[in-house]
This record gives C-alpha cells, sequence and structure tokens, in this order.
C-alpha cells in the first residue's frame, strides 16, 4: 500500500491527486491500495507520534472517480466538535460512464468539475463525460435529462493525446445558452433543449 500525507483544509480523496502521479501508482502497481492521511484530522499526528508501531486495516469501498453529492446546509451541526460543520448528504448522482462501481476505468478523467445551478436544473463539467445536464426537481433522486459531448478528434490543445472531451468548467448564460470550456479544443457553446432546457 502506498500511504500518502495529505495537507490541506479540504477532504482527501485519491481524484485530487495530480493525475501524473495516479497514473505513476497505475503503471507501478494497479493494484495498490492508496491510502489519504489527513494532517486535519488528527491521524496524520498520530502516525508520526510512533511510526514504528503503526497497524492500519484497509476496507475498499466502492471505486468512484469524482460524482455529485447533495447535502442539506439547514442541518449542519458540529458533531465532533472540531469548529467545522458537517452537513448530511441527503442525494447523489453518478448516472454517467465510469464514475462509479468501476476500476480500473479506461483511460481519461471521469470525475465531476464544477457544477452550476439555475432554477430545478444543474449543469456541471464533467472532463471526458462533458456537460451533463440534470433535473434537481428532487434533489434526493438527481435525473439525467441531458449531456452533450464534443466529436472526436486527434487534435489536442492540451492532453496531445486522441481522447474526446476534457470540460473544465461550465457557465449558464442569460440567454438559455451553456458555455463549456474544453482544455482540449476550446468553447463549446450550447443550447439545451427537451427537458434539458431552463
Amino acid at each position: 500500500a502506498l500511504i500518502v500525507s495529505w495537507r490541506g483544509p479540504e477532504e482527501p480523496r485519491v481524484e485530487r491527486l495530480p493525475r501524473d502521479f495516479r497514473r505513476h501508482i497505475r503503471r507501478l502497481n494497479g493494484d495498490m491500495p492508496v491510502l489519504l492521511v489527513a494532517e486535519r484530522d488528527g491521524l496524520l499526528e498520530t502516525l508520526r507520534s510512533d511510526p514504528t508501531n503503526v497497524t492500519l486495516t484497509l476496507t475498499p469501498g466502492e471505486p468512484s472517480s469524482g460524482y455529485l453529492q447533495i447535502y442539506r446546509e439547514s442541518d449542519g451541526a458540529d458533531s465532533d466538535g472540531d469548529g467545522i460543520l458537517e452537513y448530511p448528504e441527503v442525494g447523489s448522482f453518478s448516472d454517467v460512464a465510469h464514475v462509479r462501481g468501476e476500476w480500473p476505468v479506461p483511460s481519461g478523467e471521469w470525475s465531476i468539475h464544477n457544477t452550476e445551478v439555475t432554477g430545478t436544473h444543474a449543469y456541471s463539467s464533467w472532463y471526458d463525460n462533458g456537460v451533463v445536464a440534470m433535473d434537481l426537481s428532487n434533489p434526493t433522486h438527481p435525473a439525467r435529462v441531458g449531456q452533450f459531448v464534443k466529436p472526436s478528434s486527434k487534435r489536442s490543445l492540451y492532453f496531445g493525446d486522441e481522447y474526446g472531451a476534457a470540460v473544465w468548467g461550465v457557465a449558464i448564460g442569460d440567454d438559455g445558452l451553456i458555455y463549456a470550456s474544453d482544455m482540449r479544443s476550446g468553447l463549446w457553446i450550447v443550447r439545451p433543449t427537451g427537458p434539458a432546457a431552463f
């Protein structure tokens, strides 16, 4: 196993490790467990206090590249007394290719990046999955109502490979359009139709 010291205030997640580092780990041993130990929760300090007498038990969870999680802000509570409110998760969405339950995943970047919301619609930039439109009318069970993935091309401005989309950002225009920044091919302007329209 590989133990990585995670510094910073955000929650440690494998998909937040640099892409080249994750590729290197897979090349060394694709089945190698990776444990991220967060400095913020005190475990790292405990491990450093007596590194010769440490036993860790790893329990694998469902593989995930990163998906949408929905929390209820009104029910936040500081249950562990660390001064940080924890919010209950009330819903999630992972109904796109290679996001949950699959390991190893095909080459590419399958994690969600950012989400913009207008009314009961959400639009997420999802790297190789392009832009995903969701209906949040029932936030406990979001539903995919549309998806845009640019046509695949050998031309690449960023990664130097032949993958399809690499949507980094998404913005909602007042004009009913969605603006998607693709790291491989530039700006795409999309008009959502049918149930994906807002």
